[in-house]
């Protein structure tokens, strides 16, 4: 039992394995890793859970939130990391989404006005 604790841990400081994958997809790898994990009987407190999951983000896209989030707590609780990194992309897919529309509108609206310019010249 103690090899597979030692591999399930090896495991879970070495997440994720994937490269690139939806933020869905990679709480669902994490969720599997975490039963592994209590499968093994390997006790996990809160905060080390929500450190894995913290540390498991890509820097790029989330040294921001992750700072955010820690600012000033002296205790990490897992589900309310897990919740915040839900909602924060599901806002962050909201922008990248409007965003989009806001330039094509944009486009059309500016491409509007150049060609009245030229008609009137």
């Amino acid at each position: 039992m103690c090899r597979i604790a030692v591999a399930v841990e090896e495991k879970a400081l070495s997440f994720p394995d994937e490269e690139r994958c939806s933020t869905n997809e990679h709480m669902n790898s994490y969720t599997k890793l975490l039963t592994d994990m209590v499968n093994a009987d390997f006790e996990i407190d809160e905060e080390y859970k929500a450190v894995i999951l913290l540390n498991s983000l890509t820097k790029e896209e989330y040294e921001t939130f992750t700072l955010t989030l820690i600012n000033e707590r002296k205790f990490l609780n897992y589900n309310e990391v897990s919740t915040a990194l839900v909602n924060y992309e599901v806002r962050r897919q909201d922008r990248l989404s409007s965003s989009g529309s806001t330039t094509v509108e944009a486009l059309a609206i500016r491409g509007k006005s150049s060609n009245r310019k030229g008609k009137d010249d």
